[in-house]
């Protein structure tokens, strides 16, 4: 555990599922609840990258195991960081723990639903191209339930991951976008930093909407790892924490009831 805060600079700030811990001493604390009962534990990289303009922002998609006399778990983890001289200065994690697993310390990564390699891109996108995607996909679509304006924002065999489900291709983004206009109202996004490297993505952003049903405000910061490219969004998967979102435990980012969730 020591030595896990000391990767940290003195002032470092860790950010776990929403709630953040500030220097090393609070980082030590959270990581010892973390480890406790681990005999071993591993990392397996799925994958990193860098920002193409601020190189000390990075992003990392992996399967954290931890090892306990009563076997191993597994939570897909995705994290943001900022290196300043070989140290952390900010952290953030998000644990995909609805995709927890018990497995062994030592398999192979389970497989994902995003292609294993995807075509160069033949456009640059700026950052402010980021933006006007994002906000035209969610402003102008999700929020409005507008099934057209969604499917623009994606290349026709994009795929879309959240916490329970996966929606794959135009087809399933117009369904998709009936039972969200449903099911939730006055959806808002304030997007936080952008990490690009010209086709991998992340977007750490606040998205904020009304649950129909309860009348429950609520927002979370999610994080969310894909490839954009060419004006398009061509994979999008969502790491967000379900209990402070108003897309909640009971239903999932499109409406469905978790108990139908496959």
């Amino acid at each position: 555990v020591a030595q896990f805060a000391n990767l940290f600079a003195p002032a470092a700030t860790w950010i776990v599922d929403g709630r953040a811990y500030k220097g090393h001493p609070a980082i030590a604390a959270c990581a010892q609840g973390v480890l406790v009962d681990a005999a071993q534990v591993r990392v397996v990289l799925r994958r990193s990258f860098c920002d193409r303009d601020e190189a000390d922002w990075s992003v990392a998609e992996w399967a954290f195991r931890v090892q306990t006399g009563a076997g191993c778990k597994e939570v897909e983890q995705a994290v943001i960081a900022r290196m300043q001289a070989d140290k952390i200065v900010f952290l953030r994690t998000h644990n995909d723990s609805f995709r927890g697993c018990q497995t062994a310390l030592d398999a192979p990564l389970r497989m994902e639903h995003r292609k294993p390699t995807y075509p160069a891109p033949l456009q640059t996108m700026s950052r402010d191209d980021i933006l006007k995607l994002q906000h035209r996909h969610v402003m102008q679509g999700w929020r409005l339930g507008h099934a057209d304006n969604i499917c623009r924002c994606h290349a026709p065999d994009s795929v879309i991951l959240n916490a329970w489900e996966v929606v794959r291709g135009h087809e399933e983004f117009c369904t998709s976008a009936a039972q969200y206009m449903a099911n939730f109202a006055d959806t808002q996004i304030e997007v936080h930093r952008i990490i690009y490297d010209g086709q991998n993505i992340a977007l750490n952003q606040t998205w904020r909407c009304t649950n129909r049903s309860t009348g429950i405000r609520a927002g979370d910061q999610d994080l969310i790892i894909g490839v954009m490219q060419d004006h398009q969004i061509h994979y999008w998967r969502e790491y967000f924490d379900p209990n402070q979102s108003a897309q909640t435990l009971q239903q999932t980012h499109f409406g469905k009831l978790q108990a139908q969730a496959s």
